[in-house]
């Protein structure tokens, strides 16, 4: 399925508001932070030479964050980010003075009260709210919605989260938490957001563009297009936001690519508002599986995606063998850009409406390492 987006003038400026906080020098900031973390490096850009060459295109890139920060997805930015910078804000508060993340990295200052953070995840934003977490000696509580990997429930356990484990889906799990968070006094870190609850998501997303800017620095020409997947809309929104601010004036189109039986964004894209969607049967795309937009996401997507596509369990599948065919080894979650570039080429009518064709230079996110599925 696919929708080309048409946002009206007044979504656009409303992203484009939003956007700003994305600049080049905010963007700097946060890599300058996360730059103190001993795994920190830049991940690899690789380029898929022969693959564009059997899709028709100009250039693929794919940006490899399947071992960001020691962990294995770009979702390590963002937790990581997060808790760091919400742990100074928290010391600061206590001891009347400017308390710097970097202070709580190297040990110098830690806050007067124990802080807790709290987060909902079906895995790799647990595990990188856990390990930023451990980077300042604090506790970290995971509620864990069903059907999550036992490998990932491993990860997450291994880089000291306590696991709530709740008998439902992604959005069950969140309700919880935020219930549990606001009785106990927990530090909620949220990877997606609703109102009254926005700026921890948006210093998620804020870690999430350390992606685009890093693809910024290594690329010698801009991408004409950039396929990003979804689940509550974090990295797509981050992207979105990169593109119309770090990208300029080349303008890029950004497509969102969501599992078909999770499509939260393309549903809400076309209601024209943040809407929640049905429940339905797992996807294999498990990261993803999400039914409810985040309202941060939606606010820069609803004005700045150019299109939303929607992938079969199988079209998943096909791109993460053709991948492995390529010597790239990840989940059906991390190849779903791959699938969503391929399912537009495959419909004239799309890939006309977004100008895709032998011209085309695109990028992908191989957004996490193969998972085992281990039960």
């Amino acid at each position: 399925m696919f929708l080309k987006a048409a946002p009206t003038a007044d979504q656009r400026a409303r992203s484009l508001e939003a956007a700003r906080s994305f600049g080049v020098l905010r963007v700097q900031s946060v890599l300058e932070l996360l730059r103190q973390c001993p795994a920190y490096a830049c991940t690899p850009l690789l380029t898929l030479d022969a693959l564009a060459r059997q899709l028709g295109i100009h250039a693929l890139a794919a940006k490899d964050e399947r071992r960001r920060l020691g962990l294995t997805s770009f979702k390590a930015l963002g937790g990581v980010y997060a808790v760091l910078t919400l742990a100074a804000d928290a010391a600061s508060r206590e001891l009347s003075r400017a308390v710097s993340p970097a202070e709580l990295l190297r040990g110098e200052t830690r806050p007067a009260r124990p802080i807790v953070f709290a987060t909902a995840s079906a895995g790799n934003h647990g595990c990188a709210v856990a390990a930023g977490a451990r980077l300042i000696g604090a506790r970290c509580v995971v509620f864990v919605p069903a059907g999550v990997p036992s490998s990932m429930l491993q990860s997450m356990a291994a880089r000291g989260a306590e696991l709530v484990h709740v008998s439902g889906v992604y959005e069950d799990a969140v309700a919880q938490c935020r219930e549990r968070a606001a009785v106990s006094g927990w530090q909620l870190v949220s990877d997606t957001s609703w109102p009254g609850y926005c700026e921890p998501a948006a210093r998620v997303q804020l870690g999430y563009s350390v992606t685009a800017f890093e693809v910024r620095e290594a690329l010698t020409e801009p991408p004409t297009h950039v396929f990003v997947q979804a689940g509550v809309g974090g990295l797509a929104a981050a992207w979105a936001a990169s593109l119309a601010t770090l990208f300029q004036p080349a303008n890029p189109q950004l497509l969102v690519v969501e599992p078909e039986r999770a499509a939260c964004l393309l549903a809400s894209a076309r209601a024209g508002e943040r809407i929640r969607i049905a429940v339905e049967r797992p996807t294999n795309m498990g990261r993803l599986q999400c039914y409810e937009p985040s309202l941060l996401a939606w606010e820069q997507l609803s004005g700045l995606a150019s299109a939303f596509v929607s992938i079969s369990d199988a079209q998943a599948e096909d791109a993460t063998a053709l991948l492995m065919n390529a010597g790239v080894s990840t989940s059906p979650s991390g190849a779903a850009g791959l699938a969503g570039l391929i399912r537009v080429l495959a419909d004239p009518l799309a890939r006309e409406a977004v100008a895709l064709g032998p011209n085309s230079r695109v990028l992908i996110l191989l957004t996490e390492a193969s998972v085992s599925t281990g039960d």
